[in-house]
């Protein structure tokens, strides 16, 4: 298999850099930590721990950012789906504004880790455009800047000319600016994540899914194909590819469907109408659509639910038809990427932090917010190995793993919601 073979046509591994150099596990090997996937969780968590001096290996089953790290949206997006005062009353007010803190300052964190290993991702502070365009759009939008607002984070409630100046077009009535957010080219992220904890000492063996992982005398055995690491902890980062390692982990995420197009580069003139400050968008709506400018002059469109099983069905060409009503000036302009991936929804759609076992931690459930808060959820494991964050300090508590009641029905009823709001925009 080649470098990045594993990830498919998509944009991000047609422009990624080169990876590091890996080979699969072979043998017997020991470790302080053996950390199963090299996402965004497991090589942020691999830094923070080599960085101590902690012998760490990570074992991936593909290749680098196989899952949704190397899949995503770009969107460098602080926060969670839920507003700050939802999730206060999820984990009551102490814990909740322990966590709307951590998680709304995760920009910094990125960045900080981008400066440190000088990775070439593309990282920029563009901000992000909450959208409304009916009544109770621009009510959303309102709700959430209030919220944001009095947390003292820098968000700015635009009206409509100042939306359109940022958009491109005057599809919408109001906008939340939130100043603190901005875009990556994700996958360059998660390769220099990764080199940057080759040369803090950590271990990365990629083509190495581990079959089996059981405790023993020793703390914790991983077994592959090919070999097998022992080691004193364990931690899973496997999110959305979760597969039945530990009982229930994967029952306790809603599988959910990305599907994203990007456009052949765009000319200077035509680029600098659309979205001219790279301001990425994302819709208050059932069913949002994402828009970005990324670095390479392409216009990306993202929505939730797979990508289309046939050409030319209004699902295969939903893309098309949301890039001629926000921006008819492009024409028809072709796309040269289409891909997809899958996200892990937690029942209430925040990050989940388990301990289900003495040595074990696992850290998932990031509902499509994988750039921040797994770069952040990987530091927090880290930090509890270490014995540096008490459980009064960590903003994520500890829960027991629950599995879902029916998710796959659950995940059918997303499928069919999603694909049914594409067939109805395409009425008049």
């Amino acid at each position: 298999m080649k470098p990045l073979d594993h990830l498919g046509p998509s944009l991000w591994a047609g422009t990624a850099n080169e990876p590091p150099d890996t080979v699969p596990l072979e043998g017997e090997r020991r470790a302080d930590v053996v950390i199963v996937g090299a996402g965004f969780t497991g090589l942020s968590c691999a830094i923070h721990l080599a960085e101590a001096g902690v012998d760490v290996v990570v074992l991936e089953a593909k290749g680098i950012g196989h899952g949704g790290s190397g899949r995503n949206m770009g969107q460098v997006n602080p926060g969670v789906w839920a507003d700050p005062k939802v999730v206060e009353g999820l984990l009551g007010e102490a814990t909740g504004r322990r966590f709307n803190e951590a998680f709304g300052g995760t920009y910094e964190l990125v960045e900080g880790l981008v400066k440190r290993f000088d990775i070439r991702c593309d990282l920029m502070r563009t901000g992000n455009i909450y959208v409304g365009r009916s009544s109770k759009g621009v009510r959303a939008v309102e709700a959430r800047h209030a919220q944001l607002s009095a947390y003292g984070f820098d968000v700015e409630l635009l009206d409509e000319e100042r939306t359109a100046a940022i958009v491109g077009n005057r599809r919408y009535r109001a906008a939340m600016l939130d100043k603190r957010a901005g875009n990556i080219h994700p996958l360059n992220y998660a390769l220099g994540l990764a080199e940057g904890a080759i040369s803090l000492g950590a271990t990365i063996h990629t083509s190495s899914r581990v079959r089996r992982l059981a405790q023993t005398a020793d703390g914790w055995r991983a077994e592959t194909d090919r070999g097998a690491v022992t080691a004193e902890r364990a931690v899973i980062a496997t999110d959305a590819y979760s597969d039945d390692l530990w009982p229930g982990l994967k029952r306790s995420m809603v599988p959910i469907g990305t599907y994203a197009t990007a456009t052949v580069p765009l000319s200077d003139n035509l680029r600098k109408t659309i979205l001219p400050q790279r301001t990425s968008t994302f819709e208050a709506a059932p069913i949002s659509t994402y828009l970005h400018m990324v670095a390479s002059n392409r216009i990306m469109i993202s929505i939730l639910g797979y990508p289309p099983l046939f050409k030319n069905s209004p699902f295969d060409r939903w893309p098309r038809l949301q890039l001629r009503r926000h921006f008819p000036q492009v024409g028809d302009i072709p796309f040269e990427f289409k891909w997809g991936g899958t996200i892990g929804l937690s029942d209430d759609h925040l990050p989940r932090l388990h301990e289900p076992a003495p040595g074990l931690t696992i850290c998932c459930g990031f509902s499509g917010r994988g750039i921040t808060s797994a770069t952040l959820g990987g530091k927090i494991v880290a930090e509890r190995i270490r014995g540096t964050m008490a459980d009064e300090d960590c903003p994520l508590p500890v829960k027991p793993i629950r599995p879902i009641p029916l998710r796959l029905l659950r995940a059918a009823s997303y499928e069919l919601g999603i694909r049914a709001f594409r067939v109805l925009a395409w009425l008049p």
